[in-house]
């Protein structure tokens, strides 16, 4: 069972293509998130692997993958191999060294673990998004790349290939914690006058936080800016405060808006 987090589908993208080289079944972690359930991991076959794909937010892993690992219930059931892979716009910092010892609080080890750069798609740092042929050099790495990952997880080798970045213990233990804590508000959000109700941005909302009032977006509070409900707007009409203002937007081109509308409140 490989279990995903996505925003804009990069980390969607690469657990499906693992799932298909691996022959193994993908699923959306936020999905028992948003029901507020515990997640019992269903009896995984001989030898199956357990794995984890997600997008790194601020050199840490997202919210809601700690929270969905915390909510496991893997008592009666505990892997016998379990992998992570990062997807990135270029380093993760102690991202992993953050999610093993979550998986450790359930008694899980993490056998394998890769950071797998993708386009970037975070425009409030001040840089543009990837697009374009840049982007789809990028994925053509990853596909390769994930083809060697695939052979890595059926043989069951261990280790780690992760690109930390400059000072990784600072990255993760300071820099993550302001983000958590200041980076999150959804009254930053803003729509102009392009928007045209047709609700993508609430279907696609990872924690089915956006309302439709009178036909615009409303954000409530519960958001881990994955920022999907801006990239993914037909005629860009989101954005964060003045953050995201010509910064171009990005959705992993491998994959439709079809494929992640599945989220929003009904």
């Amino acid at each position: 069972m490989i279990y995903y987090f996505t925003g804009t589908g990069n980390s969607y993208y690469a657990a499906k293509v693992l799932g298909i080289n691996l022959q193994q079944s993908i699923e959306n972690l936020g999905d028992s998130q948003r029901a507020g359930i515990t997640k019992k991991v269903p009896a995984l076959k001989k030898d199956e692997p357990l794995g984890f794909v997600f997008p790194v937010y601020a050199w840490g892993p997202p919210t809601w993958v700690l929270n969905f690992i915390e909510s496991l219930d893997v008592e009666n059931n505990p892997p016998g191999y379990t992998f992570a892979i990062a997807t990135c716009g270029e380093n993760i910092g102690n991202t992993m060294n953050t999610l093993r010892k979550a998986l450790k609080q359930k008694n899980i080890g993490l056998d394998y673990g890769y950071s797998l750069k993708m386009p970037n798609n975070y425009m409030m740092m001040g840089s543009k998004v990837e697009a374009g042929q840049k982007a789809e050099e990028k994925i053509r790495r990853a596909d390769l790349l994930l083809s060697k990952i695939s052979e890595d997880i059926k043989s069951r080798e261990k280790g780690f290939t992760l690109n930390k970045g400059f000072m990784p213990k600072i990255l993760s233990k300071a820099v993550n914690p302001l983000f958590l804590k200041y980076a999150i508000d959804t009254k930053k959000f803003r729509v102009n006058r392009n928007c045209i109700s047709c609700g993508l941005c609430r279907r696609i909302c990872n924690t089915g936080t956006i309302e439709l009032v009178a036909g615009k977006p409303v954000w409530g509070k519960e958001c881990v800016q994955c920022l999907a409900c801006i990239n993914y707007c037909p005629v860009q009409a989101i954005d964060y405060g003045r953050g995201t203002r010509n910064k171009g937007r990005y959705k992993n081109p491998r994959i439709s808006p079809m494929e992640l509308e599945i989220r929003g409140k009904e």
